[in-house]
């Protein structure tokens, strides 16, 4: 890692810190029993990560080979109860960086933007275990680049679809150390994408016009699945609740005669910020 890369992650942590200090949810100041019974104010939970995304892309649009190396993200995810029983939960995670082909010899550069948010309703709880399904919302936009390609080099990606969702929350000690773990798997059921028919031009669908069926097609399960997992893993300290994240995504896709993959592994650490809502309201 060079320099840049090693002050950034030191201004993260030591922003962390000062951050976290000023926490007063300090749960490793109640008791085992308060901890596992839940027995805090109501809260909204913020996490924010940094970290490395093992990424590897394939698409006949631009080439016949894979591209793979490792990029960096960044990733938000909150959520908070409302109307007293359902959670509300969201998530950003960006990443980018650069690609390489299988003999090195070629490279590509990649960025992607994920935008989730769900709504969940709890189908088993317990004080410190709970299971909930529901609804998600799901945006990515994101882009290809390969400089070798010259004015055909790039790619779009574009889409939006609604989500099964399922998610489990369990809180234990390790010894001493309360703990919380948290896993997450979102599966796209239909959908709307960007996909222009194979050798169509961006300069043509921006500056001509063309009916919607050119560029846009609908989307599910059995021509663009997609599949996300999340787990999550919480160290709850003194004055820093740590949190470290494993992120997998994978998408196939076969949309008007052109196969895409792209499957991405990331491992992210960063902290976790519990807002209090102070008014005892129910908030949306």
């Amino acid at each position: 890692m060079n320099k840049g890369g090693i002050c950034f992650f030191t201004v993260f942590f030591m922003l962390s810190n000062s951050l976290l200090a000023q926490d007063t949810l300090n749960v490793s100041n109640r008791s085992k029993k308060d901890f596992l019974d839940n027995k805090f104010p109501r809260i909204s939970q913020h996490s924010i990560s940094l970290g490395i995304v093992g990424t590897n892309i394939y698409t006949d649009y631009l080439s016949h080979l894979p591209y793979q190396g490792l990029q960096g993200g960044i990733l938000y995810q909150g959520d908070k109860s409302f109307a007293k029983k359902l959670m509300q939960d969201w998530e950003i995670q960006i990443e980018g960086g650069g690609l390489h082909s299988p003999a090195k010899n070629y490279s590509y550069y990649s960025a992607m933007l994920h935008l989730h948010w769900g709504v969940l309703c709890p189908v088993y709880k317990h004080p410190n275990f709970q299971i909930l399904v529901g609804g998600q919302l799901q945006t990515e936009i994101g882009g290809f680049y390969l400089p070798a390609y010259g004015n055909s080099a790039a790619v779009l990606n574009a889409n939006i679809s609604l989500n099964a969702a399922f998610r489990l929350d369990y809180k234990f000690f390790l010894g001493k150390q309360p703990m919380q773990l948290h896993y997450q798997l979102a599966l796209p059921l239909l959908g709307l994408v960007f996909a222009p028919e194979y050798g169509m031009s961006y300069y043509e669908i921006f500056t001509k016009i063309y009916s919607p069926e050119h560029y846009l097609s609908f989307a599910s399960v059995y021509n663009n699945f997609s599949m996300q997992n999340m787990v999550a893993l919480d160290f709850v300290f003194k004055t820093v609740q740590l949190r470290f994240s494993y992120v997998g995504h994978s998408l196939w896709s076969n949309l008007k005669g052109i196969h895409s993959q792209w499957h991405g592994n990331a491992f992210y650490v960063g902290f976790v910020l519990n807002m209090v809502n102070m008014s005892g309201k129910e908030t949306l």
